[in-house]
């Protein structure tokens, strides 16, 4: 079995954090991956210093790989600061980030379209304060922002080379 971290995070004392755990937990069953270590905050959305003391932990440990379990794109990653932090980890194929509500994995194999993708989603969602992306809309979210994206791009290059 592969080692995995567990994060859940939740907003408020009134949200329900042994629910989100339950699903981690569940996930790492169905995917064969032996956890290691949980974090369960309550914490505000803006407060990153957990996340930043679980970079720290799988930065410490000695060449192995971990699979960073969380419950969403925007419990692990409110903005693309804390994207950057583990970009490095997962190029170099020290971790692996899982998003069990989304179904999403991110590894050293992922496209950096994928994680341009991600980066405009967790963005979006930060501008428009919107708490979650439903699973079934985050796809097409993404694919338009970043179709959007490129053809910005193409605008700009065409009117840089008239």
């Amino acid at each position: 079995m592969t080692q995995a971290i567990i994060y859940a995070r939740v907003a408020s004392q009134h949200s329900n954090l042994d629910t989100k755990i339950d699903n981690l937990v569940n996930y790492c069953s169905n995917h064969k991956l032996s956890i290691i270590k949980e974090y369960s905050i309550c914490a505000k959305r803006k407060d990153t210093r957990y996340i930043k003391n679980l970079y720290e932990d799988v930065k410490a440990l000695p060449n192995k790989h971990i699979n960073i379990v969380a419950y969403s794109v925007n419990d692990l990653l409110p903005d693309t600061k804390m994207l950057e932090l583990f970009d490095n980890l997962i190029k170099t194929g020290k971790v692996n980030l899982h998003f069990c509500r989304e179904n999403l994995i991110y590894n050293s194999q992922t496209p950096d379209s994928e994680f341009v993708r991600l980066h405009a989603v967790v963005l979006f969602s930060q501008y428009h304060n919107i708490k979650s992306i439903p699973k079934e809309n985050l796809q097409s979210l993404a694919n338009e922002m970043y179709i959007r994206q490129m053809q910005e791009n193409i605008r700009a290059n065409i009117l840089k080379n008239q």
